[in-house]
């Protein structure tokens, strides 16, 4: 199994989810697709949100959070605290575009990503296919890049959103390990919480 495959069962264990998850999202309808790649997003944001400040007891309020609200969503928490990059930023909102399209009238639940692809003009296609780069400075596409995504849009999606659960199952890592040896240092040098607060009250 590659690094990659074990990162990705191993968040997906922590997420709570069934083995093999990610992947067979792959085998779902367009419109579950959608629906179930952005609550992918929104858990791993959550939980990265959460590691990074080191307070898993705020995992639940970040849950709560829209994804993809630019002020006090998920989206600008990560922004803040420097954990989603422009392109995840863009992404997000870009998912969170089509998921709220179809969310809320089942008679979407027929609902075609190529169709949905094939009437977007060019300009639209050309942004739905930089976002799925995992860069923030998107290079000049070449036209048969544009043709790749308009050709497979769903594969398009789930590797860019792939690309950003990584990214945060990396980042959270990172976070809880930082935590846990700035605990493990504090215990060394008996310094508490309680410690801290004297020292902002004085």
């Amino acid at each position: 199994m590659s690094s990659l495959s074990s990162s990705l069962e191993e968040f997906e264990k922590q997420l709570g989810l069934p083995s093999d998850f990610f992947h067979a999202l792959l085998d779902e309808g367009d419109w579950s697709f959608v629906i179930k790649l952005h609550a992918v997003i929104e858990a791993a944001t959550s939980h990265l949100l959460a590691a990074t400040l080191g307070r898993d007891d705020l995992l639940g309020i970040f849950s709560y959070l829209a994804l993809g609200d630019q002020k006090t969503g998920k989206i600008a928490f990560g922004r803040a605290l420097n954990v989603l990059s422009t392109s995840d930023r863009r992404f997000i909102t870009s998912l969170s575009k089509i998921r709220n399209e179809l969310v809320h009238d089942i008679r979407n639940a027929s609902f075609s990503l190529k169709e949905y692809v094939a009437g977007m003009d060019s300009n639209q296609l050309r942004q739905m296919a930089e976002v799925t780069l995992a860069a923030d400075e998107v290079p000049t596409r070449p036209p048969e890049a544009v043709q790749t995504f308009r050709d497979a849009p769903k594969r398009q999606l789930w590797t860019r959103a792939m690309h950003m659960v990584l990214s945060a199952y990396e980042h959270k890592t990172a976070a809880e390990e930082f935590h846990w040896q700035n605990r493990m240092m504090r215990e060394a040098m008996g310094v508490d919480d309680d410690d801290d607060d004297e020292l902002e009250g004085a």
